[in-house]
Parts: structure tokens; sequence; C-alpha cells
């Protein structure tokens, strides 16, 4: 184990070096960890929003101990392993989240030269994280494989779950992501031939530029329900979809009901304090007003588009410090252009985003700042 973390650390010095801080969160994997969840079948309606209420009552056992199994080592406590049947994922967590690495099976393996942020540390209601990823990799031994694709991660719903029991937990957040999956796939030798050992690989430019030319192969949508007082989701379900007609291809969803993780999880103080003050009724989540349209902005801007140079601009004041984030997105979700600036109090800000080249459709500028993100939706000819 030792020595495979060693061989992690080689291939992602740019990551490692940037770890400082706390690096634990009361949601973040923990090395050690063994869970034993359920899977299992329910037809619970996926609403977003606040206050809503997921009944699981109705909720089907399909199979009682799916494990999972995290380990990490003591020189690298930022480094995660999870293993389930006969996958693996690698992660790195910092102060900012966790990213996933690599993964792993009985037949392929894929290594992300850009890696997903899979969680964001903190998130709350209305926040949204926006991505390209990228890896190259195999499947047995013939094929050389490249993956890229864009997601877009946002907690969209907070409320409260009624367990199977009948119990009733409360506080509770529902995070949602989105991915479009591209692959590329060649015979291994064939490509050694062109490049030795050498095999060129994708910058975000590179991926951008093909995610306009190229078609998805999947889309893949994650639901996690995350309760106040416990590390590990509650509820997860995975959707995955033929990219190009949106058929089912496969769902799946696991169940960890809160007693197991009381029951089988390491001592976990900060969650235990965090069910302790639910218990009393003396619990306030942290950011519950988050990006409640009820709080005023921090961001006051105007948004001008300029047709001929095909450019967008945001003038902008801040009533404090903050970092700023604009993200050029399609209306579907494909992220083209980020920028991210850090700015006074004041005002005289401005940033523009280029759009010349893309195809003419709708397109969508976010503005994130303060905790809160906005929109600003806009057509090209």
């Amino acid at each position: 184990m030792e020595k495979y973390f060693a061989f992690i650390f080689l291939l992602f010095p740019q990551l490692l070096f940037a770890q400082t801080g706390d690096l634990g969160t009361k949601h973040g994997f923990r090395a050690g960890d063994e869970l034993n969840r359920q899977v299992v079948s329910t037809s619970s309606a996926m609403t977003s929003g606040k206050d809503v209420v997921w009944d699981l009552q109705e909720l089907e056992l399909l199979e009682n101990d799916y494990k999972t199994r995290y380990a990490g080592a003591e020189t690298a406590p930022w480094l995660v392993a999870g293993y389930e049947k006969l996958t693996g994922h690698q992660y790195l967590s910092n102060e900012d989240g966790v990213y996933l690495l690599a993964r792993c099976s009985t037949t392929s393996q894929m290594t992300y030269d850009i890696p997903e942020q899979v969680q964001r540390f903190s998130m709350h209601y209305g926040d949204s994280i926006m991505g390209i990823y990228g890896g190259t990799g195999s499947y047995g031994d013939k094929l050389f494989v490249r993956e890229y694709g864009n997601y877009v991660t946002r907690m969209d719903a907070t409320g409260s779950i009624i367990l199977p029991d009948g119990d009733t937990l409360r506080h509770v957040s529902r995070v949602v992501t989105d991915r479009l999956v591209y692959a590329e796939v060649a015979l291994s030798d064939s490509m050694q031939m062109v490049y030795g050992d050498s095999i060129p690989i994708y910058d975000r430019d590179s991926i951008n530029c093909h995610m306009m030319a190229d078609v998805p192969q999947q889309r893949v949508r994650e639901y996690r329900w995350y309760a106040a007082g416990y590390r590990y989701p509650i509820l997860e379900t995975i959707e995955c979809r033929n990219a190009t007609d949106d058929q089912l291809v496969s769902r799946a969803t696991l169940y960890y009901p809160p007693s197991a993780q009381e029951n089988q999880l390491a001592y976990d103080e900060e969650n235990q304090m965090i069910r302790n003050l639910i218990a009393r009724g003396e619990y306030q989540k942290e950011g519950d007003t988050g990006s409640d349209s009820n709080t005023e902005s921090i961001i006051h801007y105007t948004f001008s588009q300029n047709q001929e140079a095909g450019t967008v601009t945001i003038s902008y004041s801040l009533d404090a410090t903050a970092t700023v984030r604009f993200v050029l997105a399609s209306a579907m979700g494909m992220v083209y252009q980020t920028v991210e600036q850090t700015n006074a109090e004041g005002a005289g800000y401005s940033v523009t985003l280029n759009y010349n080249g893309l195809p003419r459709g709708q397109y969508v500028v976010y503005i994130s700042a303060g905790g809160q993100t906005q929109a600003i939706k806009f057509n090209t000819n």
C-alpha cells in the first residue's frame, strides 16, 4: 500500500505540494472506514428546492451487503483510495474539496491529468461548481482509451428524509452532478508506433475544442443526499444514459442507514457533536441562508454583448472583498471558459469572455461571488 501511494505521489506533484491547512471535513472520505450499504430500489420523486420531504418508506431491498472500503497511508494523509467490488478509485483531498485522480477495474484503468472535483468544502444551498476533466488509460492490454468531458455539481435541494422505519431525518441536503463523457479508443500498438512512449495528453484548450466538435457517448447524473451529523450520504443514485437519444442505460441506488453509520464507523467526534446538538434542538446548519434569493448579493453588475467581436463584458462592483468566478457555458452545461479573480470592495472592475467561433445558439454566463451564483443567458447570431 505504501508503494502504491508513493506512485501516485510521483504522478501528481503539482497537486500534492499545494496541500496545506486542515484536510478534514465532516463529509470527507476517511482512510480506515468500511461501509456496508444496501442496494435498493425507490420510486421517490427527484424533487428539488427548499423544505423538500423525501419519503423512503417504500424502499425495496435488492442487496443487503454492498461493501466499500477506504484505505490510505500515514505518510500521505491527503490521499485516499476507495475499493468496492472489483473497482478502485483514488482521491486527493485538500482544503477546497476532493478530486478524483484515477480509477481501475479488472479490465481497465484510467489516470486523470485534469481531475474532476467530486466534493467541495463547504457547499450550501444554491452553490455550484463546474469544470472539465480528462485522462488516459487502457481497456485490457490492446486498447488505448482517452476520456474527457465536463461536469456541473450543485446543491439543488434541502429538506428531510422519512426513513424506512418511519423516523424522520432533518437537515438533509441533496447534491446532484451532471457529467458528459467523451471517449476516444485506439489500438495501443498503433498509438505507440505514432507517438512512442510519449502519447500527448489533452490540456484544457484541447478538451474544449474536442467537445465542440465531438459527440459525447454518455450522460451521467449522480444524486447524493447528505444529512447533518453523518459522514457519508444516506442515499446515492447514479443514472447513465445514452447521450445521443437519452435512453437509460443503467441505474443504481445505494442506501446507507443512519443507524448503520453510527455503529459501523470508527468514532467520528465532529459528527457525533452535531448529532448531539440536533438531539437537544440546538443545531443550526452552517450556511443555511446560503444562496437564498432573500439574501442580498455582494456583487452588482451590468452585462453587455458585442456581436461583431464575439464577446460579452461584465462590469461590476463589490460590497466586500471577494473572489469572483465567471463561467461561460452552453445551455446544456458545457463549459468553454472560466475566469476567476479576487477584488477588494469597490467599483470599476470588469471581465470579458470570448465566444467567437462557438456554434450559434444560447449560452449562459454564471457569476459566483460571496456564496451566491447568478446566471445570465444570451444568444449568438
